[in-house]
């Protein structure tokens, strides 16, 4: 009896196995798709900062263009970092946006980041 039910056990397991309904999960997660978003870095040497007000105008004028994750300035480095999406923007909008308002862009360094997981389609 012992034997029997262990053996029922087994073909359970794999008929549930072999079931339709857990191919078409596996088929889903097959299918299902991560979005991979490239991130970049901008640093940009900015000439014409003098304070606190400086710093923030030119992080609230990157904050706005559209793919900009993070822009944050410094007067006493000279420097803006954004972190943002190329597919969206880049250096030509963030040098536009900072020379708009007033301030002069002298250098740029672009630093990639590793491709990051934004969003999984389930």
């Amino acid at each position: 009896m012992k034997h029997l039910s262990s053996i029922l056990i087994i073909l359970f397991l794999a008929a549930a196995c072999n079931s339709p309904q857990t191919e078409q999960t596996g088929t889903d997660n097959n299918e299902s798709t991560e979005k991979i978003a490239s991130v970049e870095i901008a640093i940009i040497n900015v000439s014409g900062m003098h304070c606190e007000g400086c710093e923030k105008t030119i992080s609230d004028a990157l904050s706005t263009l559209e793919g900009v994750k993070d822009a944050r300035a410094s007067f006493l480095e000279e420097q803006a970092k954004v972190k943002y999406d190329p597919a969206k923007v880049g250096i030509k909008e963030f040098t536009a946006s900072i020379e708009d308002i007033g301030y002069s862009v002298s250098a740029y360094e672009i630093m990639p980041m590793e491709d990051k997981i934004i969003e999984q389609v389930e």
